[in-house]
């Protein structure tokens, strides 16, 4: 009886190792086997010389490898032959910052196709004397500049195709500009009782709201709009932008079959924002799920994701 017991125990013991090497090897699986998401525009807005104008969206690759210097994620943005490449934010990641790994990966991607950038929440974090040595995010923007990145701060430029033209915008993140904790204890805001939870995500709409009515827009032009937060949809529509990239949220971490994504901060369980197109009459607004991972290093059912956007006349 007791030899029966042992033999169980042993039999459970392999099973239980079996099952963790199975669960181990899926989930880097998802972590680091890149995937294509493609999707197509259409507008009246857009002039035949746009008609087929290829974007690549890379958005939240926190400063990850995909391949030996990221060989693997160049190569396949390299095959879309895309006309032009959007970065959406978290290029860099605070947790554990590279800048090697960022600077090798633009010098590659330069070579490909005009790169347009607008930076993210973990780029807000390195003007933190105090928590870093070096300002990473100074030094990459130095570092793009110099390689022909296009950085869009607050800003729109034109994009021509011939006759034609699109306008791009970004915005920056708000995570430059809101109150930390500790100014906050200090504010007016804190006085009257409010949740420095509740103040941020009032700011982050206001902020939102302002950065739109401020940009250069014109009505009559396709406006494609980079900014790392999805979850002002409401507010793109309502300014009638017509494509909005954003990224941020890593497409939920764990993902479950035919429910999708199923937590993210700021948006709570089964979330709307958190990967896909969504649209609205005329707007239109694809969330990338991302490619790299930060404080939690690892995907589920969840796969990195490079998004192509096509756009049709």
């Amino acid at each position: 009886m007791i030899r029966k017991i042992r033999r169980l125990r042993v039999s459970v013991i392999l099973l239980l190792i079996v099952l963790a090497a199975v669960a181990t090897a899926a989930i880097y699986k998802d972590t680091k086997t890149l995937e294509l998401s493609y999707y197509d525009i259409n507008s009246a807005k857009l002039s035949k010389d746009f008609d087929g104008y290829k974007i690549v969206q890379i958005s939240d690759l926190h400063n990850d490898e995909f391949g030996d210097n990221n060989d693997e994620l160049v190569s396949l943005i390299s095959h879309q032959n895309p006309d032009m490449i959007a970065i959406t934010g978290d290029i860099l990641d605070s947790y554990k910052p590279d800048l090697e790994v960022c600077k090798h990966f633009i010098y590659e991607i330069v070579k490909i196709a005009p790169v347009y950038f607008v930076n993210g929440n973990h780029e807000s974090r390195f003007d933190d004397e105090e928590k870093y040595s070096e300002d990473y995010y100074k030094e990459l923007c130095e570092y793009m500049e110099n390689n022909g990145v296009k950085i869009i701060n607050n800003e729109s430029v034109d994009l021509k195709v011939g006759d034609s033209k699109i306008v791009i915008s970004a915005i920056d993140d708000p995570e430059f500009y809101v109150m930390d904790k500790d100014e906050y204890k200090s504010s007016e805001y804190a006085k009257e009782g409010y949740k420095y939870s509740d103040y941020v995500k009032k700011f982050n709409e206001l902020y939102t709201k302002k950065a739109i009515d401020n940009l250069d827009l014109d009505s009559q032009s396709f406006n494609l709009l980079l900014y790392h937060r999805p979850t002002f949809f409401d507010i793109y529509h309502d300014e009638k932008i017509d494509l909005v990239l954003s990224g941020h949220y890593h497409g939920g971490i764990v993902r479950l079959p035919k429910f999708g994504a199923v937590f993210v901060p700021d948006q709570g369980f089964f979330p709307d924002y958190a990967e896909g197109l969504i649209t609205k009459d005329n707007t239109n607004l694809v969330v990338s799920r991302g490619l790299g991972t930060s404080s939690f290093p690892f995907r589920v059912n969840n796969r990195p994701e490079v998004v192509v956007i096509s756009l049709h006349s």
